[in-house]
């Protein structure tokens, strides 16, 4: 099961059912926190994989006797090798992304403050630290690697902040208003973030406001954002993230909007870029983007439960999609294939099996397996098919048929990671430090699992805690290489 991370758009309220998320792939910002451990526990975290599939990285955590050691680990994913680099012992809510090619930067927390440590991922030589007052919360890097979004959860006011990947200097967002949500463009170094202020009258002002960071120097201060949308009216925030489209037309925004008769219904805010227009249509949230572009949302179904709902964001035009169960737990439109997968609450007494939706033809399949969650899956480009995992188990599905084969390993799994180039899945156990490599094209165990080395045994380079090294000049992505995204990349400014 994926850790929650805050870059995912996630529902924080009973007033929606679904969760939206999206296949894990290379490049992608990484909660690599490891599950709790107790003595004779040595467990690992999520699995993070470079850009350029060249390694894996994970966070590995011992509890002996009640002492607890945690190594950052690199593993190489074609020899298995895996070689401790630093040192994280006494740190939390450690998060991984990738700026440039050859560059990682890690988030931990410790004490009251967060700690940023940027990494050469070719020599594995620890190149910049910064040690910060603060509580960050979610990561968001910009389309060029150049920035990272993060909000402030020490500060009352949750304050967003920017972090460049180059020195690790921060500079604040200044905003007299609080920011609701907020999210990058995908081809632009372009920030949007939504406002609702209280007008005397008792109306509600939301505004659009957006960021143009395309080589801003953070040297001074970040530059004032433009107003490109307003409404006065009676609304409030869903408790959604903000999903941008992938050509960066369409921004959609969840909110609630007061009805004649005093309650207040889900709605989304559509803004058109083009046209800088905005408007309000029958919809909530979490969302996603399937592969036509059309929004995906879910309502209520007439007989109970919830539908999916396609919406045309130029026209407003909406599919409604009767699934075969009555509630949406959660849905996946897939990045490369016509197809969104959708699965229903597991019940001790009652398993649905997992949906399959084309988008194109609009057919509908059910898989040959029942009670599949919908939490981590990587996809085999162009292949038609994904493997997913479901309560500890990793499963082969073919898109096409919904056929599913179980995957033989020799635990329960929690994670799922990929590196595509070469047709191979990995899996993280729940209960141990061990990944299992699998070989996509025959859905079987790739060589013998990759057992992490004890954190008591042997020493590392480097460590989180220790003191500010003089950053380097990283190498950025080479031409026409650039940050992998979709339309999750947003960041929950939730106040908790």
């Amino acid at each position: 099961m994926r850790p929650w991370l805050l870059a995912l758009p996630l529902a924080a309220s009973a007033c929606f059912s679904g969760f939206s998320f999206g296949e894990n792939q290379p490049g992608e910002d990484t909660s690599t926190e490891p599950p709790d451990t107790w003595p004779g526990a040595h467990r690992v975290g999520a699995i993070a994989v470079e850009p350029d599939e060249d390694q894996l990285w994970v966070v590995h955590e011992e509890n002996r006797d009640g002492v607890v050691r945690g190594r950052l680990a690199a593993i190489d994913p074609v020899s298995h090798e895996a070689i401790d680099v630093l040192d994280v012992t006494g740190t939390d809510n450690r998060r991984v992304l990738f700026p440039a090619h050859d560059r990682m930067l890690l988030f931990a927390h410790a004490g009251n403050r967060e700690h940023l440590v940027l990494i050469d991922t070719t020599t594995h030589e620890v190149i910049a630290k910064k040690h910060l007052r603060a509580r960050y919360d979610g990561t968001s890097a910009s389309p060029s690697g150049r920035l990272v979004l993060v909000r402030d959860g020490a500060d009352a006011r949750s304050p967003l902040h920017l972090i460049d990947t180059a020195t690790l200097a921060r500079r604040i967002i200044p905003s007299e208003l609080i920011l609701i949500g907020a999210a990058w463009s995908h081809g632009r170094d372009v920030l949007t973030a939504m406002t609702l202020e209280n007008e005397p009258s008792g109306r509600v002002v939301a505004r659009m406001l957006e960021w143009n960071l395309e080589g801003a120097d953070l040297a001074g201060q970040v530059p004032a954002p433009a107003v490109v949308w307003e409404h006065s009216g009676a609304l409030r925030d869903a408790l959604s993230s903000v999903s941008i489209s992938a050509d960066d037309r369409w921004v959609v925004w969840p909110v609630r909007e007061r009805a004649a008769g005093g309650a207040y219904e889900n709605r989304l805010v559509v803004f058109d870029r083009q046209t800088a227009t905005g408007r309000l249509t029958a919809g909530s949230g979490p969302l996603a983007v399937a592969h036509d572009g059309r929004i995906v949302s879910f309502g209520p179904a007439v007989d109970g439960g919830d539908d999916l709902w396609l919406i045309e964001p130029a026209t407003l035009a909406r599919t409604v999609v009767k699934l075969p169960g009555r509630e949406v737990v959660s849905f996946f439109p897939m990045r490369d294939s016509a197809h969104i997968l959708a699965a229903a609450p597991v019940y001790p007494d009652h398993e649905e099996a997992l949906t399959i939706y084309d988008t194109d033809t609009g057919a509908m399949r059910q898989s040959t397996a029942f009670g599949i969650t919908l939490f981590d899956l990587v996809a085999r480009p162009g292949r038609g098919e994904v493997f997913l995992e479901s309560r500890g188990d990793v499963f082969e599905l073919a898109l096409a048929t919904g056929e599913m084969t179980r995957v033989d390993l020799a635990e329960e799994v929690s994670h799922l990671n990929a590196t595509p180039t070469t047709d191979r899945a990995f899996a993280a156990a729940t209960w141990t430090a061990t990944i299992y490599p699998i070989a996509m094209a025959t859905a079987a165990l790739d060589g013998a699992p990759i057992e992490l080395r004890s954190p008591f045994d042997g020493e590392v380079t480097g460590d989180v805690l220790g003191g500010t090294t003089a950053p380097t000049a990283p190498r950025r992505f080479p031409a026409g290489m650039t940050r992998r995204q979709h339309d999750g990349d947003a960041i929950s400014l939730e106040r908790r």
